[in-house]
């Protein structure tokens, strides 16, 4: 049984592994292969003190960057709680009272199927293989936030109050719905 008086989190689609490592995957590589040439030049003998300077800054940004980055991708939430749909995207937030989305509802797509609500421009976002979370503008023109693991399972929301689209990744749209719904 749920309680409706407590916060819901809801589960995105998809695996969210798969874009925490693939991002893994893309920074450390090339961070690996720094890390081996510069061990290797140390061995060989340095020529210029500066360059060990220089190897370990670029070495830690890196590590800096990859953090960082893991960090954005693991922090995206979507919630609700006290009648209020919270959007937590990897660069900013969302709050849209559950009311404004009854005029247009609640549908379930597929962007491959749907072209025109798929995502095409950037406004303030991040992309990362596998996750796109933040504000985009859509096909259609539509401004939208956009939480995106799995792009065949998505749930479509309209406020035309706040003019503004969601498009959201989640496992159990239905309960959404339901809270919609039930919004007072």
């Amino acid at each position: 049984m749920i309680d409706y008086t407590k916060p819901i989190d809801f589960t995105l689609a998809g695996s969210r592994r798969a874009p925490v490592s693939r991002m893994i995957l893309i920074v450390a590589l090339p961070l690996a292969a720094f890390v081996c040439m510069t061990i290797v030049a140390a061995r060989s003998g340095w020529t210029d003190p500066q360059s060990a300077k220089i190897a370990i800054v670029v070495a830690a940004s890196l590590c800096l960057l990859t953090a960082a980055l893991l960090r954005l991708a693991c922090s995206v939430r979507v919630r609700v709680e006290d009648d209020r749909l919270i959007v937590r995207t990897s660069l900013g937030r969302k709050c849209v009272p559950l009311l404004h989305f009854r005029g247009c509802g609640v549908r379930v797509v597929n962007l491959k199927t749907e072209p025109e609500l798929a995502p095409q421009r950037r406004l303030w976002a991040a992309s990362l293989p596998g996750l796109r979370s933040g504000w985009f503008y859509l096909r259609n023109r539509e401004k939208a936030v956009c939480v995106l693991s799995d792009r065949t399972h998505v749930t479509y929301l309209r406020s035309d109050v706040d003019r503004l689209s969601m498009l959201l990744s989640l496992q159990n749209p239905e309960l959404l719905c339901a809270l919609i719904a039930r919004a007072e």
